[in-house]
């Protein structure tokens, strides 16, 4: 063995030692920020990891993908004598006379934060009279119950609700004792009937454009019985939606109650339907001195919808909003529409001491210091902030267009496209210098990225048994016409990194004599990647084109195993195609499956496709 080789090897013990040299408890907050099945795995390291995980601090159990027996294992070997929060979700109905051994596991550790996932409306579910007992609740996360009933839960300080088309929720909700609620509600029914100690609330309307009817009549009646319940809560924060909601109120001349809060935040993009209800907040809000604008588009109501209902009620439309120009939503904003904004604000406020306004840095065509703030002689003393926002990849993921071609200042995109959130089909990002992006099995089309210099691209490949979610086998063809296409567009950057999925799609392409774009630099790294595509499902469809799997994989001529030969066939591809030859000092990785200690690899690749 090689110096240089013993000497690497010394290295990893001593990083390995300091590692594991770590007291107990950071390791343990470590092992929280993964899957429970993944740190369970680090027992198998060394005596010394063999009991870490069994007193980790937060406990998430996903019992859509573990089998209760799995659910039950891990809590039998769980030693914490507390716990500070207990995260359980589930859909199979099965699991019910489980549901309540798992709530008293965690309420016998004085669980603080206990989250609730119930998918889909599975099965009816009460909670059981114990759990009124506990005296170590702080916060709540659920969704699925009729009616939440927590008058029992005395020191129950925060809840939070999520309702939607697969989770109706509680219809009605009874929480005399919490100080913070935090409600995502669908356009179902929901009743605060007792919220009498709150102080800070947060509430919006989910939009699901599956089932777009509106039901505008309803949804006036429920947020205005909504803010009854809040007129004495000091610290509010009211979505788009729930302010579309309110303007259409005001337009039809309901009455609105009185509120005493002191610091509002209004979750919003800037356009001519939030206007009217921002408007009447402000009016019916005399004592408020911190006013926080964000102006953020979440998966608004089309203002079309709004526009019907207004007509179905004899309303001109011309006359209803009070800013024709704002109706784009936020897209085309300039300094003007901020700083009409910002006085419309300013003009419906009194005692207002402070004053922060945050633009989604995506639709800026502007400088900050572009926008003129108006004075007005009742509040002259009122400090204004106004600043850019980052661009969050998550938001992203709603759109189906992601144009950023105004985005001028815009450096780094990150899109995450798997089943649940199939993310823009279209990019259109011609300042960004870095894109980093995990595709789904569905169609992505990278239409301008001329300015970008390093990327990272790999295919999103989840089998999954929900019910919920239809698993379909790879369209292979597609996939390799999208991949070529998305090489063609980043053919001229300098740094790249290709995931195994992706390789193995070039693979297919490869093999099928299909042409490939030449790229300028190439460098290939080992690293141990995500789920693979199944190997089956490459040599069903290579059977499909008449093709015979034995013969295409190079495996019998080259010494390599199957898995092994996939990923090599690719890459002598990519070698031929980079202009500039391989250099160790070059950008271009491949973060492809590479073999373990023990020389076996993942799906994909056992081995030899290492540096």
């Amino acid at each position: 063995m090689s110096q240089g080789k013993m000497a690497d090897d010394r290295r990893i013990k001593a990083a390995v030692d300091l590692i594991s040299n770590l007291p107990d408890e950071i390791l343990q907050h470590i092992l929280c920020f993964i899957r429970i099945e993944l740190a369970i795995t680090t027992s198998l390291l060394s005596r010394r990891w063999k009991h870490v995980w069994c007193e980790i601090p937060s406990l998430s159990l996903d019992a859509t993908i573990l089998t209760a027996a799995s659910v039950n294992k891990t809590l039998s070997h769980y030693t914490a004598p507390k716990t500070k929060s207990f995260h359980l979700k589930t859909y199979r109905s099965k699991y019910t006379p489980h549901i309540n051994r798992w709530i008293k596991f965690a309420m016998s550790h004085n669980v603080e934060n206990l989250s609730l996932d119930f998918w889909a409306n599975s099965y009816p579910y009460k909670l059981p009279d114990f759990f009124y007992n506990s005296s170590s609740f702080r916060q709540l996360n659920i969704n699925e119950l009729k009616v939440l009933d927590l008058r029992k839960s005395l020191r129950l300080r925060t809840l939070q609700i999520r309702r939607n088309m697969s989770v109706p929720g509680p219809t009605q909700i009874v929480a005399p004792h919490i100080h913070s609620l935090r409600l995502l509600n669908s356009q179902l029914s929901c009743t605060f009937v007792d919220v009498s100690s709150l102080t800070e609330a947060k509430l919006d309307i989910c939009y699901v454009s599956v089932n777009p009817n509106l039901k505008a009549d309803f949804l006036q009646t429920m947020v205005l019985k909504m803010l009854e319940k809040l007129q004495n809560v000091e610290k509010l924060t009211f979505g788009g939606n729930f302010i579309q909601i309110l303007s259409l109120a005001e337009i039809r001349g309901v009455s609105f109650p009185m509120l005493k809060v002191k610091t509002l935040t209004l979750d919003t993009d800037i356009c001519q339907y939030v206007i009217r209800g921002i408007e009447r907040l402000l009016q019916n809000s005399p004592d408020l001195d911190t006013l926080t604008a964000l102006s953020r588009d979440f998966n608004s109501m089309p203002g079309k919808y709004l526009d019907q209902y207004l007509k179905s009620q004899g309303f001109n439309l011309n006359t209803c909003w009070r800013s024709t120009s704002l109706n784009n939503r936020g897209v085309d904003l300039t300094s003007e529409h901020v700083a009409s904004f910002v006085e419309l604000m300013l003009k419906h406020t009194k005692k207002l001491d402070k004053m922060l306004v945050l633009l989604d840095e995506r639709f800026l065509q502007f400088e900050i210091e572009d926008v003129v703030v108006p004075t007005f002689s009742h509040n002259k003393n009122v400090n204004v902030v106004l600043c850019a926002t980052k661009l969050m990849a998550s938001e992203e993921c709603r759109l189906k267009v992601l144009d950023l071609s105004k985005s001028l200042r815009l450096r780094t995109l990150e899109v995450n496209r798997n089943l649940k959130t199939r993310g823009p089909r279209q990019i259109v990002a011609p300042h960004v210098h870095c894109l980093r992006l995990v595709d789904s099995l569905t169609s992505c089309t990278l239409v301008d990225v001329g300015s970008l210099t390093e990327g990272k691209l790999d295919i999103c490949y989840v089998q999954t048994n929900n019910p919920f979610f239809e698993f379909t086998k790879p369209d292979f063809l597609q996939l390799q016409v999208k991949v070529l296409e998305m090489l063609e567009k980043v053919q001229n950057a300098e740094k790249l990194t290709f995931g195994g999925n992706f390789i193995e799609i070039l693979s297919l392409a490869e093999i099928r004599g299909v042409y490939f774009p030449m790229l300028k630099k190439l460098t290939v790294r080992g690293r141990t990647s995500s789920k693979a595509i199944p190997e089956h499902h490459l040599d069903q469809y290579l059977k499909s084109q008449s093709l015979k799997p034995d013969q295409c994989w190079k495996s019998s001529k080259d010494g390599f195993n199957w898995n092994t030969s996939c990923c090599c066939c690719v890459l002598s591809a990519l070698l031929l195609s980079c202009a500039d030859g391989a250099s160790s000092d070059s950008d271009l990785a491949y973060s492809g499956n590479t073999p373990d200690a023990g020389g076996a690899g993942c799906a994909g690749c056992s081995g030899g496709c290492g540096d």
